[in-house]
């Protein structure tokens, strides 16, 4: 029965979110297929440089470069679409049209919250997942190098990767849920509530603000993020990747134990009531 919730939700998630999915992995290989080089640079006598202009047609410019920003777009447009999903499905199978049909199956509304948990980490994972593959298409040429290397990726640092991925992992999970206990909060609220993303909205800033206290509170312990917060802190250095790794993996141990008082704070919420309009 659970796997069946499950199913039924992300149905209706990967509906569009698929769709985001495919038109991000077309637009990076097509960045790479219109790849181009730079004509050779050449210093002569008199100390001029000649050279180093794009060697590729105009048109092919234009096509490289519109890949470029709709690769940008449609990545956005992929996290931003499986939070909207996320949040959609569960307003509308826990209060919404199908609400009344999801509380007459024999299940309890703690199996029914592990299902919507479930079905948030698969979505969080599958869209990392995509953007992962999308970083490894655009690592097969300079130019996709190039524009994943501005996001701190790097085939150099496969386990810094890794753990870049994790947190990204974390932290959409962390936005997920977030709103997801801004609908519950909301719904258990009867009297001059606001919209619910306000509440998703406050969980999130909550959270953060918690993440940022807890992180100062380590630069007393942990040198490294007394090197990152502290006076020693040097933007222009270049830091190792141990100091790096170090760095997410701490910052994403801190949104999984955030994301796990969610779901106990949820489980609870949704074990008192629901109400059904």
């Amino acid at each position: 029965m659970i796997i069946d919730l499950i199913k039924y939700d992300l149905k209706y998630i990967f509906k569009t979110v698929m769709v985001f999915a495919i038109l991000l992995l077309l637009s990076a290989i097509l960045h790479n297929v219109t790849s181009y080089g730079y004509t050779p640079t050449i210093l002569d006598a008199n100390g001029n440089v000649t050279g180093g202009d794009p060697d590729a047609p105009t048109i092919i410019l234009f096509l490289h470069t519109l890949f470029y920003n709709a690769i940008y777009c449609f990545a956005t447009g992929l996290l931003v679409n499986s939070c909207m999903r996320v949040w959609q499905r569960f307003k509308s199978s826990m209060y919404g049209d199908e609400a009344y049909l999801t509380h007459t199956l024999p299940l309890s509304r703690s199996t029914l919250w592990a299902s919507k948990f479930l079905s948030i980490l698969i979505t969080a994972f599958s869209t990392v997942l995509i953007l992962a593959l999308t970083c490894f298409i655009l690592n097969l040429t300079d130019g996709g190098k190039y524009l994943i290397g501005g996001i701190g990726i790097s085939s150099d640092w496969p386990l810094n990767n890794l753990v870049y991925a994790s947190i990204v992992f974390t932290q959409l999970i962390f936005i997920m849920m977030s709103g997801v206990s801004g609908i519950i909060l909301a719904n258990r609220i009867k009297s001059c509530k606001p919209h619910p993303i306000l509440y998703g909205f406050g969980f999130y800033i909550l959270g953060s603000c918690l993440i940022l206290v807890v992180s100062q509170l380590l630069q007393y312990i942990n040198p490294d993020f007394q090197a990152l917060f502290g006076h020693t802190f040097d933007p222009y250095s270049t830091y190792t990747v141990s100091f790096i790794t170090s760095i997410l993996t701490t910052i994403s141990l801190f949104y999984t134990a955030i994301i796990a008082a969610l779901y106990i704070i949820d489980r609870k919420l949704l074990r008192r009531g629901i109400n059904l309009y």
